[in-house]
């Protein structure tokens, strides 16, 4: 009888670790949370570049010695218009590093508002936007001349109502004239200058 005791009682406490031994190993050995059920939804990320074609378009249209800003819906008509520019190496004046210029990310010579031929991308770029050391165009159309500018600061905004801000700056860096401000103009098709307070 004792010795029936012995056994069971050895039966039951090899089962019993046993038992144990295997809930460590499912849920000890791993620090993954376990459902709870609920279901969270993770943000789509996009893979690639939408303008990528354009932007190479653009450097091809414009010339090697132009870069790149950013590509982004400048008319709000949902296709893709290219930033690009000719970066200046003038030194600006300290009074730009206050932080009311903080938006104006470009030191440009040039500038231009680039977009495809929406029937056939194939075609070369428009230059919706044209900013030189001489003034602004857009298409056909002069919007404004400059005196004794050699760069320009530049803030792009697609929801503003200055799209396009420039600050003309001299060869010492300092600003030469009045700020000048473009918006796309969708009966028009093409930019107009606006009145800007910088």
């Amino acid at each position: 009888m004792l010795n029936s005791l012995k056994r069971f009682a050895l039966l039951f406490a090899t089962t019993l670790v046993t038992l144990l031994m295997a809930s460590c190993i499912s849920t000890g050995s791993s620090s993954a949370p376990q459902p709870t059920g609920v279901v969270v939804s993770m943000p789509q990320i996009v893979v690639g570049n939408p303008s990528s074609h354009l932007e190479q378009k653009t450097l091809e249209y414009l010339g090697q010695d132009w870069s790149i800003a950013t590509s982004l819906d400048m008319t709000r008509d949902d296709h893709f218009e290219v930033i690009a520019y000719k970066p200046s190496a003038i030194e600006i004046a300290s009074d730009f590093s206050d932080p009311t210029y903080v938006d104006f990310v470009l030191l440009a010579s040039e500038m231009a508002v680039v977009q495809t031929d929406q029937e056939n991308p194939e075609k070369e770029p428009q230059v919706l936007l044209s900013i030189t050391q001489e003034g602004a165009t857009s298409g056909d159309v002069s919007l404004v001349e400059m005196s004794n500018t050699e760069a320009f600061l530049v803030r792009y905004m697609p929801t503003s109502s200055s799209q396009v801000t420039v600050i003309p700056v001299n060869a010492e860096g300092e600003q030469s004239m009045q700020s000048l401000g473009f918006t796309w103009n969708d009966e028009a098709g093409r930019y107009d200058l606006v009145l800007s307070s910088e």
